[in-house]
């Protein structure tokens, strides 16, 4: 059930630099509760085309269907999803990749390359600053 939205404005998708002003807020704070960096959410209020589910979260904030709160408790639910789903996938890439190495090789380990002929037996300067 929605509660009541602390801040309200009306929606400016053509000017977000206004829209934000009217909310008195930072880029940085403004940008966050949206999952977007401030760097981004500056090249957006700039006229860089913002992706959909970023249009719709400001529209359904703007609409007074979303508080604040509640837009930052799905944000950190999100975070918190996406954190333990990277953990696990490279724990098990990790573990697939150890796998198909074989036991662990010494990092001392030194690892001879074939030369081509020719470039062992080329000869004159290598740098400009050998020349002449």
């Amino acid at each position: 059930m929605p509660g009541k939205k602390t801040k309200s404005a009306p929606l400016i998708m053509e000017n977000l630099t206004d829209y934000r002003f009217l909310l008195a807020e930072t880029q940085a704070e403004f940008w966050s509760l949206y999952g977007v960096m401030q760097s981004n959410g500056s090249r957006y209020e700039s006229g860089l085309a913002m992706p959909l589910s970023v249009a719709m979260l400001m529209i359904i904030r703007a609409e007074g269907m979303l508080t604040d709160e509640q837009l930052n408790q799905a944000r950190s639910l999100a975070l918190e999803k996406i954190n333990l789903f990277r953990r696990s996938a490279d724990t098990s890439r990790r573990s697939a990749d150890q796998a198909k190495r074989g036991p662990l090789k010494s990092p001392l380990a030194v690892k001879q390359v074939a030369v081509h002929p020719e470039r062992r037996a080329r000869t004159g300067p290598r740098r400009r600053s050998d020349r002449a």
